[in-house]
């Protein structure tokens, strides 16, 4: 059996399950909120930064963490992530913001594009999962098919 014969063997018994379960479970676990903002629903609200992750070469933050206040004061939450912040937002900075029930973190008030990414992440798990699926199938099947 060749090297790449091997590598490709490997790549559907191991690879493809991972990708399966990383793509669904990131993308079902936020994506149904980043969609809820993305059409505006959810709690209406202010985001203060209170901390950032920046990246090492620039001057850029990836990470805003800080802390959610609805606008009518019915739900705060601490230390939360504000998908999609500002670049120019740090440490007291507000932006308004939208809980529409991400367990990590609340997004921009016009819901932002994270829709699209954890579209993407959900659409390439279940087709992941579905190739998985049609490989053991047809593999049960010519095992099946040798055998008798």
């Amino acid at each position: 059996m060749g090297f790449i014969k091997r590598r490709l063997r490997s790549f559907v018994w191991l690879g493809l399950p991972v990708i399966a379960a990383a793509g669904l479970f990131f993308g079902l676990r936020d994506g149904g909120a980043a969609w809820k903002a993305h059409r505006g629903e959810g709690v209406a609200g202010t985001f203060v930064a209170t901390s950032a992750m920046c990246k090492v070469t620039g001057d850029s933050c990836s990470t805003v963490y800080g802390t959610f206040t609805a606008a009518d004061g019915s739900v705060k939450r601490e230390d939360v992530v504000l998908y999609e912040a500002p670049k120019e937002l740090s440490g007291g900075g507000e932006a308004a913001a939208l809980d529409s029930g991400a367990p990590h973190g609340v997004f921009l008030a016009d819901g932002g594009s994270s829709y699209v990414m954890y579209t993407i992440f959900t659409v390439g798990g279940a087709l992941a999962a579905i190739a998985w699926v049609l490989f053991l199938v047809t593999r049960l099947r010519r095992r099946s098919q040798v055998a008798a």
